[in-house]
């Protein structure tokens, strides 16, 4: 079959988002013949209905990964960059917690323009065919062949290839079908918690209402509001809250609770969008989920890649990002071993899992994090992790910038960031006088982290309890 293709295996990729398009590139641009299967329309003729999130936020390691596909500089400049987080107090004063130094920053981007130029760049290989309005009705993962539905005829038709590869989502088809194989372990788990949209519009001038430089949050304890913004000056706001409960996403239902909960939560938001009960009416409830199993691949002919293997928590806004860097870290194998693809994927099933099974742990803690944003103790801390990363560089780097601003494997930022935090709650308990000096700072160095700089030391048992 492959010698069609001048050697080059003929590679099927379920699912044209994100994660699926950017893949199908790094494997067109390297002369595989790619099916790219999509039960969508194609968004870029179409809008697609339902609840996907509009504003999606781009770091390092989702800009690394566009740019070995040539997508980086492009994409970049149709983007917003965020530069701090704006904790909005409840008092009505605010808070500035820069993510990084030097002016480092997230970029906002629009999920339908990004996922529209990994579509066009894709095709633009000419190794790429995206099959939209097709829907995977089943798969033979011994023989290879899946068997596809096209919705617009209404006819089904076979066809085989050298690999599959699933890039389908939390509910993907293929995992599913990975999932029936003996030995295999798939646990889908769903927070109780979920999420609503609402759009803060521009003002009468058609400017922002808003610093559009910054991510802002409004911290509640057990519910979060945070607003970023988009290129065309608006804001996208996302309410996290438990779907079921006496104030919940399912209970709040009418105009009346709507405006109560909007008033004395969040008033100055109200006040902001002149609709947000129609708005908050008219959106849906998107539940959010996580995914973690094993083994990724079949076969060493099968694959999975994206949410449809590790789906994570949204609470550090990363998802898109790790999706990329998966592609990146595939690429990077592909380079290693010389582009045979039984060793490629076997090792990236085996290798990347770690990292993120890493960073859907550490995506769940930062909800809690993210509540207490507002508290003192928190801000004390923020201040404290930056003050030593100025002082040692990045032997010691606060965790929002390991994971944004870095290339550090995920597994590592987790083992990093668990002694930090141990370090610097011990400082923050045994301190009496907590002072922003230089001087301190090179009391607190020589006192409690000499010895255990950069975490080279081994984490104690009681250390990652903690």
């Amino acid at each position: 079959m492959n010698d069609l293709n001048n050697g080059k295996e003929r590679i099927c990729i379920v699912g044209a988002g994100l994660v699926g398009s950017l893949l199908s590139i790094v494997l067109g641009q390297r002369g595989y013949q790619v099916d790219l299967i999509e039960k969508r329309c194609d968004m870029r003729k179409e809008d697609i209905p339902g609840g996907r999130t509009i504003a999606m936020s781009l770091s390092q390691r989702g800009f690394k990964a566009l740019e070995i596909v040539g997508l980086k500089d492009y994409i970049k400049q149709h983007t917003v960059p965020k530069t701090s987080r704006m904790v909005h107090l409840k008092d009505g004063s605010v808070q500035v917690q820069d993510y990084g130094r030097n002016g480092q920053a997230i970029h906002t981007i629009n999920r339908k323009f990004i996922n529209s130029a990994l579509l066009d760049k894709a095709e633009a290989t000419g190794n790429v065919t995206t099959l939209f309005d097709s829907h995977c009705v089943q798969f033979d993962l011994d023989k290879l062949e899946v068997e596809i539905l096209n919705k617009q005829t209404g006819k089904c038709h076979f066809r085989t290839y050298d690999r599959i590869i699933g890039a389908d989502g939390v509910f993907s088809k293929v995992a599913n079908e990975m999932a029936k194989q003996e030995g295999a372990n798939f646990e889908r788990f769903s927070p109780e918690y979920g999420y609503k949209e609402l759009v803060i519009p521009t003002d009468s001038e058609n400017n922002w209402k808003l610093n559009n430089n910054v991510v802002h949050v409004w911290p509640q304890g057990h519910f979060n509001l945070v607003a970023l913004p988009n290129t065309n000056k608006t804001f996208t706001c996302t309410l996290f809250l438990k779907l079921n409960g006496e104030i919940s996403l399912n209970t709040l239902n009418d105009h009346k609770l709507i405006a109560n909960f909007f008033n004395k939560h969040f008033p100055d938001v109200s006040n902001l969008i002149p609709d947000y009960c129609e708005q908050f009416m008219e959106n849906p409830v998107s539940k959010i989920y996580s995914l973690k199993c094993s083994p990724w691949h079949y076969r060493n002919k099968v694959l999975l890649i994206g949410d449809a293997c590790h789906a994570i928590a949204p609470f550090f806004a990363m998802g898109m990002n790790v999706g990329f860097e998966d592609c990146s870290v595939f690429d990077g194998l592909m380079s290693k071993f010389d582009e045979d693809l039984d060793v490629v994927f076997e090792t990236f099933s085996r290798t990347r899992k770690v990292d993120t099974d890493a960073i859907a742990d550490m995506s769940l803690y930062n909800f809690t994090s993210l509540g207490n944003s507002d508290n003192s103790n928190y801000h004390v801390k923020w201040q404290i992790n930056r003050m030593l990363w100025n002082k040692l560089n990045d032997d010691w780097m606060p965790l929002y910038p390991m994971i944004a601003f870095s290339d550090i494997p995920l597994a590592e930022v987790r083992r990093r960031s668990v002694l930090q935090a141990y370090i610097v709650d011990k400082i923050i308990k045994e301190e009496h006088t907590i002072e922003m000096t230089d001087k301190w700072m090179d009391y607190i160095y020589a006192k409690y982290i000499r010895s255990e700089i950069n975490g080279k030391q081994a984490l104690s048992k009681d250390v990652l309890e903690a």
